[in-house]
């Protein structure tokens, strides 16, 4: 069933999308960052959900183990680089960077074998972007099955890109999990995957292979939600 579902799909994309589904998706652009070392290595992506606190995946900042002093330490090194696009020519922007905060930068977390989520304090200044907008997010309504879901991601460390998948949602897991058919890469890990109205609805994470090729899965952000609320209100 899973196979003719994902089969079904690969020929369901939009023949059009509205222009003010695209402008839309610029401005929720805004919230998002690829995370890199300060050596300019790829780590993954995230995105700001309040003020100064951003949701990335566990995994991507995964230190020696899975100790709160490990994550710490392995998050000293961390920047953030939001506007990374691709201009007229080719030519990607600098976009604007971040460092974490140096003395708390993780708010809390799960490891990879449960909600794979790391919420993270970001330094003071970012408050002073205008340009940096907070993302929209659905806490309380959970997607479903046949729904389209859309993904702004750095895939491969590169320039910002938008995948669109309609009818892409395939199956809602018992687990707190969403598995879909829009597409990822290396380095979208942490993205946020977006609902037809362009908010927030669940946390890219991992892709799993399948014998007739792949499944990409995300953390439904209602469960993780539960877990940071306090740190959001």
């Amino acid at each position: 069933t899973e196979e003719l579902q994902l089969q079904g799909r690969s020929d369901s994309e939009p023949d059009f999308l509205d222009v003010g589904f695209l402008m839309q998706g610029i401005q929720r652009a805004a919230s998002v960052c690829r995370l890199e070392t300060l050596t300019g290595r790829t780590l993954g992506t995230g995105f700001l959900l309040k003020k100064n606190l951003l949701l990335t995946n566990y995994h991507v900042l995964q230190g020696e183990d899975s100790s709160l002093e490990s994550l710490t330490s392995s998050s000293q090194n961390v920047l953030l680089r939001f506007g990374y696009f691709t201009m007229g020519g080719g030519q990607t922007t600098d976009g604007q960077t971040f460092r974490l905060d140096q003395s708390q930068p993780i708010v809390h977390y799960s490891p990879t074998e449960k909600l794979d989520y790391a919420l993270l304090r970001v330094e003071n200044k970012i408050k002073g972007a205008s340009e940096i907008k907070n993302a929209e997010c659905d806490f309380e309504v959970s997607p479903k099955q046949g729904m389209d879901l859309t993904i702004l991601q750095h895939p491969e460390g590169e320039a910002m890109k938008l995948a669109v998948s309609r009818d892409g949602i395939t199956s809602i897991l018992p687990n707190g999990l969403v598995q879909y058919a829009t597409k990822t890469a290396g380095g979208s890990s942490g993205s946020p995957c977006f609902n037809e109205d362009w908010k927030v609805v669940a946390l890219h994470h991992a892709e799993r292979s399948r014998s007739f090729g792949v499944i990409r899965e995300g953390i439904l952000l209602g469960s993780i939600y539960r877990e940071i609320k306090e740190h959001l209100d």
